[in-house]
């Protein structure tokens, strides 16, 4: 399977199988408060994280774009990403073929991928986020990155979800 074909293949792949029950937990609660929120939004536990929310849903009068729309492609994107970065970071992870094959398995098939189906919640931007802080830690440990911009990576996930800042 080609890198391209991973990435166009996974993209389909939570387009096409988006998630039946998006509204589970607290997806109710974000999608009325996505509607009626004043331009500053809520603070909360994942600042970042709803701000980028209600930047893509304040594209939608010339989209028009949907509460629940708008968390979907909020996932899809988020996905995406993550997708793009799970290559490189499982060269970076394994030291052999054997290593990277396995690494990047675990990293296609957690449980924590439903968040890319089209799911209503906040989390779907963090997950990506770690992974390039993983990413970018293990090339400072290799000395092909400069540990300050593994700093930088770690600064500028926190505001996504607050707890984010366990990884300090």
């Amino acid at each position: 399977v080609s890198y391209a074909g991973l990435v166009l293949g996974g993209a389909t792949f939570f387009v096409a199988f988006r998630a039946a029950t998006p509204l589970l937990g607290d997806g109710q609660l974000y999608l009325t408060e996505l509607q009626s929120l004043e331009p500053w939004g809520r603070v909360d536990n994942s600042p970042f994280s709803f701000w980028l929310i209600r930047t893509l849903h304040g594209l939608g009068p010339p989209l028009e774009l949907s509460a629940e729309k708008t968390y979907q492609i909020y996932g899809y994107a988020s996905g995406i990403l993550y997708l793009v970065l799970c290559v490189p970071a499982a060269r970076a992870f394994g030291r052999n073929r054997l290593s990277r094959g396995v690494a990047l398995g675990f990293l296609l098939t957690g449980g924590f991928l439903q968040f890319f189906f089209g799911y209503v919640e906040n989390y779907a931007a963090v997950l990506p986020a770690i992974l390039l802080f993983l990413y970018c830690g293990c090339l400072s440990l290799d000395g092909r990155l400069p540990l300050w911009v593994t700093a930088g990576v770690l600064g500028c996930i926190i505001p996504l979800h607050f707890s984010l800042a366990s990884f300090l």
